[in-house]
């Protein structure tokens, strides 16, 4: 005969998975926050900065370490979407911080079409502004200001200082004035547009969720689309191992190389492309790696490993060459990870022991249901 568990019994069995889920929530969530290496970028000045959360590390177009920049001194510190440069220099960021609640992230996981307003409340977060990084000094930038709560991507022509936002999960791209005016919009084609980058005329795209390199006309006030210029970035007989969503590109000579990722937008694959979409080879990494971001950097391409915590340095044919350490920032980058590493234990001790109870539960009940 089935003997049905006590009160007692029954909340305390409750609270044990509450405070384990809670737990597990609360060191998976510590370990995400975390700062790791994202975005590049190169100013018109030939210098590489390199973003590691809140931080830009910078580096001469010698490739010596030059400068640091702490975010936060400007009222940037989120690490929400990328940043750009002017031609004069000044810096392009989204202002504010980047708290946001777990059913926005479970929306965004799930690439549920942001409905949150596109444009920003005056005074609230989430806005662009535009810093000189000589005096520290900041302005808004945009009008109407954009709302930018969620992945975004900037690119900028440098000589017009016209620039290009991806709002990605509102799937579209907008090209903006100098002062931030909006004269032009990209959208219908596109589904969760992640990178861009503008090269004599035409701007390539990063058309995640349509698995694709699109590419637009980018005139005085129009972006057109320009179907024969495009390429699926899933050859047919490639095996990608459902690697299959572009994110992050870089236009060569004579070469497009893109960033596949997962579903989960991670495990990055670096792969090399013919501008026609023709498939020349992948970048080698470790199998473990999610390749985020790529930067040319004088005769070299850099790939951020978001998984790892290092920079790879390539030749432009796609050899891998070695490791770019950069200075100061290898040792922060060390002293994060050892900052990170208790977490990920607690992550595994506390999952091992709610899978355990569940299957303890599962065996008493199957051996009491044999004893009835």
């Amino acid at each position: 005969m089935d003997k049905e568990l006590s009160p007692l019994a029954t909340t305390l069995i409750l609270a044990f998975f509450l405070i384990l889920g809670g737990l597990l929530y609360w060191s998976y969530s510590r370990y995400l926050d975390t700062p790791r290496l994202t975005h590049m970028r190169l100013d018109p000045m030939g210098q590489l900065y390199v973003q590691l959360g809140s931080e830009l590390f910078v580096y001469g177009p010698d490739g010596q370490y030059a400068d640091w920049i702490d975010l936060a001194n400007l009222g940037a510190e989120s690490r929400i979407g990328d940043f750009a440069f002017f031609s004069d220099g000044d810096l392009l960021i989204r202002q504010g911080g980047g708290d946001r609640s777990l059913a926005f992230n479970i929306l965004r996981y799930l690439r549920v079409t942001n409905r949150t307003p596109d444009t920003r409340v005056e005074g609230a977060d989430g806005g662009l502004i535009r810093c000189d990084l000589d005096n520290l000094e900041c302005q808004p930038f945009g009008d109407p200001p954009p709302n930018l709560n969620d992945a975004f991507h900037l690119e900028l022509d440098w000589k017009t200082d016209r620039v290009f936002l991806a709002d990605t999960s509102r799937h579209r791209i907008q090209m903006l004035s100098p002062g931030g005016t909006r004269v032009a919009r990209a959208e219908g084609s596109l589904r969760f547009p992640n990178q861009t980058l503008y090269r004599d005329g035409e701007l390539f795209v990063a058309n995640t969720n349509c698995h694709e390199i699109a590419v637009f006309a980018a005139a005085d006030d129009q972006l057109t689309p320009l179907v024969e210029r495009g390429f699926p970035t899933v050859p047919e007989g490639a095996d990608l191992a459902g690697r299959i969503w572009p994110t992050a590109l870089l236009t060569l000579d004579e070469e497009i190389w893109v960033i596949n990722s997962d579903h989960a937008m991670s495990k990055g694959l670096g792969l090399r492309f013919t501008p026609s979409g023709r498939l020349l080879g992948r970048l080698e990494a470790p199998d473990d790696a999610d390749l985020f971001a790529l930067a040319r950097f004088n005769d070299q391409v850099l790939a951020t490993d978001y998984a790892n915590h290092r920079i790879y340095r390539y030749a432009l044919d796609g050899r891998r060459l070695g490791d770019f350490e950069g200075g100061p920032l290898k040792a922060r980058v060390a002293a994060l990870a050892a900052q990170r590493r208790p977490y990920l234990w607690w992550m595994t001790l506390l999952g091992s022991l709610f899978v355990g109870a569940l299957l303890l539960g599962l065996v008493v009940g199957i051996r009491q249901q044999l004893a009835d």
